[in-house]
């Protein structure tokens, strides 16, 4: 009966500390486990601008530059042929019209590719450079009975300049016959029953130093480039787009080369990036007078 009676006061006891009106207030045992703030979702304020890009590509430009900018060599391609750049024989790959691709090895002796010459060319090719050469047939097709190109001389190798490729000479009235012209190499094959055949295109030389030419370039006192490509028993010609041709006396310009040491005949003179003024800014044909070769 004592015990009873124990018990039940230490449980009366024990509920009158916890539940009484004691001014502790309750506090939970701790627990070894750490306790972590509750997780609220961060509000960022809205950005205003729009974040620069890491890289912003910027337009290529191509063709001659502005008349300010005008005077140095850096802006036209190697045509300073046939002064070799690279001497170096090497492995050039190069895809043929099926598109595959062949290795051509200019440094080995039993290739019919061998040799500094083909360096240069295949070089050209790849680099998408001008080069220098000399027409030396205008051929005739014979199924058609019509002109159908000239065969090209570059230092002893024979390229094709198709009808449709060449620029100012398309017309039956112009020939190129033994004059120099400025070519861009546009198909070499390399197997095959065609192969060494090379395939050379004189309108992209000339639609590059026109491209972002402009009338104001052709005003009086101007001092643009030109691509000499033909001459007459007195100037040096160069053509313009709309069949129009520019004319520099040819004396003047046979002194030019000939103090830079370049054969100063007029077969010579052509195939050649020219700086000249503008002396008569007639529309139809404006003359001028030869200042500088890019040679």
């Amino acid at each position: 009966m004592l015990t009873t009676i124990a018990v039940i006061g230490g449980v009366a006891y024990g509920l009158y500390k916890i539940f009484g009106d004691s001014d502790t207030p309750y506090t939970p045992p701790r627990s070894s486990a750490p306790v972590f703030p509750s997780r609220q979702r961060t509000r960022f304020p809205q950005q205003t601008q729009t974040p620069k890009p890491l890289y912003t590509p910027q337009k290529a430009r191509f063709g001659v530059p502005s008349a300010e900018k005008q005077g140095t060599r850096k802006f036209f391609p190697n045509i300073a042929t046939p002064i070799e750049r690279d001497n170096r024989l090497r492995v050039f790959p190069v895809v043929n019209p099926e598109g595959e691709v062949h290795n051509v090895d200019t440094s080995a002796a039993d290739s019919i590719f061998y040799g500094p010459v083909w360096t240069r060319i295949l070089d050209a090719y790849e680099k998408g450079d001008f080069i220098r050469g000399r027409a030396v047939l205008r051929r005739i097709s014979s199924s058609e009975d019509r002109f159908s190109g000239y065969s090209v001389s570059i230092d002893g190798v024979e390229a094709f300049l198709p009808a449709s490729r060449a620029a100012h000479f398309y017309h039956p009235e112009f020939d190129a016959t033994r004059k120099c012209v400025a070519l861009k190499v546009k198909n070499v094959y390399p197997n095959g029953p065609r192969q060494g055949t090379v395939i050379v295109d004189a309108y992209a030389p000339l639609k590059y130093i026109l491209a972002n030419q402009k009338k104001a370039d052709y005003r009086f006192d101007a001092t643009p480039f030109a691509l000499a490509m033909d001459y007459d028993s007195e100037n040096l010609l160069f053509p313009l787009f709309g069949d129009r041709l520019m004319r520099a006396p040819l004396r003047e310009a046979m002194s030019i080369a000939a103090r830079k040491g370049i054969d100063p005949s007029p077969d010579m003179l052509t195939g050649y990036f020219w700086q000249v003024r503008i002396t008569d800014a007639d529309s139809d044909s404006p003359m001028a007078e030869a200042l500088d070769i890019l040679a």
